[in-house]
């Protein structure tokens, strides 16, 4: 997801789809557009569910783009590459500011600049990993396409350990930012106000509840005369 996966990235696009280094920077540049919808994209999700939520759903997207891309894009048009860098894009730009939003709001007041060298830290340590699996696999004569797979597994287990958090709201609590937990509920409120829909009445809609016909009025007038007047 970062400057070393962009390594594997520059290896696979050039070897294995063909592309040279100025249709690469072409490939990064579309990447680097697409992440602005993407932002978007994710903000609307996050307001939508939770920032956890939101981060989860990005990258089981973002896994399934990459396997699924890699498999269709080998032997056909590289020209197609493009469309593939458009899609991660969009994974990419919802990725990042969703990663920068859980860890923000989970840190506790008062310790916001201890813990921003540990966010570096864990962002950073086992950076070497998803290259040296790749290039073990290149090595051994495997598929440059299972390399990249190998890629997602890391991001496969992201996804597990996060299926572990605490909920949401026990998290904001735990930090001291209740107000976040106000906020988010007065949200979800907002959308269940606006899904449900008025119930209509006959009198609602301009019409008027059915009236007996006047012709039994008149009926049932006389019988009532008659019996107070035998």
């Amino acid at each position: 997801m970062h400057f070393h996966t962009q390594i594997v990235a520059v290896v696979y696009l050039n070897e294995q789809l063909g592309l040279n280094g100025t249709e690469i920077g072409i490939f990064f540049l579309i990447t680097l557009l697409a992440s602005i919808p993407g932002a978007l994209l994710g903000a609307k999700v996050t307001s939508r569910l939770n920032p956890v939520r939101s981060w989860q759903i990005c990258l089981s997207c973002l896994t399934i783009v990459t396997i699924v891309g890699s498999v269709i894009l080998e032997g056909v048009s590289k020209n197609l590459s493009y469309c593939w860098g458009i899609c991660i894009g969009v994974f990419l730009g919802w990725h990042y500011p969703t990663e920068g939003l859980i860890f923000s709001v989970c840190l506790p007041k008062g310790r916001e600049a201890e813990l921003s060298g540990f966010y570096v830290y864990c962002t950073q340590i086992l950076g070497w990993a998803p290259p040296l699996v790749f290039s073990a696999l290149v090595e051994a004569d495997v598929s440059q396409v299972y390399g990249v797979w190998s890629v997602t597994v890391f991001i496969i287990i992201a996804i597990c350990i996060m299926q572990i958090m605490a909920p949401w709201a026990e998290i904001l609590e735990e930090t001291q930012k209740p107000d976040l937990v106000k906020e988010m509920a007065a949200m979800k409120d907002d959308e269940e106000t606006r899904n449900k829909k008025p119930l209509t009445t006959p009198s609602a809609v301009g019409m008027s509840e059915p009236t007996l016909p006047a012709v039994l009025l008149v009926e049932d007038s006389v019988e009532t005369e008659k019996e107070m007047h035998p």
